[in-house]
């Protein structure tokens, strides 16, 4: 098992989803939000990998060409095949991993409590996180401003678009990101009002749009080809959309290779 943690997480081919722990793969990525405003100078990684065996404790630091510090951290993987209920395996996971941060914490360069802050965090939600990671302006007749905010989960993490005013909110979700992608800005990146009624949210690259109705209640897709083509872009929301198979996301790669070598 390993956990990746520390300001970014490593990205996972899609070919590769039944090679990782997705509860691994969650607690890193959620103790990395925790503690996202912990900077370690020298670092832009911290790995840590749990072994099921007898090995020292080790720890690799980076070097000034490879900023990646990796630990290693004995555990015994029984006591988690054991547990049954979820709740149960991420405390142990997080709890592994607190242990063999705080082991290091010196030649980390951060004080053991902050960890131990972030643990006792998370503990608290009950294991959840929302951010908010776009936000508009107010509407054209100042009514109603709107955010986007992701909600993490285990095997996919929720966009959903919140719009709001004083008496009232609306939440809708807006999409189902696939864990494989941490850039949400490659489905929606800015809001904007297009009147009292209508709002517009597009990627980074102005190629995905979507369209609120805000007296339908109701979403539009619009697909606007800039850099790729219609058939590249309705491939790549298979791709970051949680509910395609890993049969369809192989087959889109091979494609997309095929067509890279002729």
């Amino acid at each position: 098992m390993i956990v990746t943690i520390v300001q970014k997480c490593s990205k996972i081919s899609p070919n590769q989803i039944d090679e990782v722990n997705l509860e691994t793969n969650f607690i890193g990525f959620l103790f990395t939000k925790f503690i996202s405003k912990i900077k370690i100078k020298g670092i832009d990684r911290v790995s840590v990998e749990f072994r099921d065996d007898n090995s020292e404790v080790l720890m690799l630091p980076p070097s000034k060409f490879v900023r990646v510090c990796r630990i290693y951290w004995p555990i015994k993987i029984n006591e988690y095949n054991l547990l049954l209920e979820k709740e149960d395996r991420y405390s142990w996971l997080l709890n592994n991993l607190i242990s063999a941060l705080t082991y290091f914490s010196d030649e980390l360069g951060c004080e053991s409590d902050v960890f131990e802050s972030a643990r006792l965090e998370i503990l608290n939600s009950n294991f959840q996180y929302n951010f908010v990671f776009a936000k508009s302006e107010k509407s054209v007749d100042q009514a109603y401003k709107a955010h986007i905010s992701i909600q993490l989960k285990e095997d996919e993490n929720l966009m959903i678009l919140e719009v709001f005013n004083k008496e009232a909110r609306r939440s809708i979700k807006l999409f189902n990101v696939s864990i494989l992608e941490w850039d949400f800005t490659s489905i929606a990146h800015k809001l904007k009002w297009n009147s009292q009624t209508e709002l517009e949210i597009s990627n980074k690259e102005n190629e995905i749009v979507f369209i609120y109705d805000l007296i339908q209640d109701h979403i539009t897709l619009k697909l606007i080809p800039r850099i790729h083509s219609l058939e590249y872009l309705k491939d790549q929301i298979k791709i970051l959309d949680a509910r395609t198979s890993k049969e369809e996301y192989i087959r889109i790669l091979k494609n997309r290779l095929s067509s890279m070598k002729s």
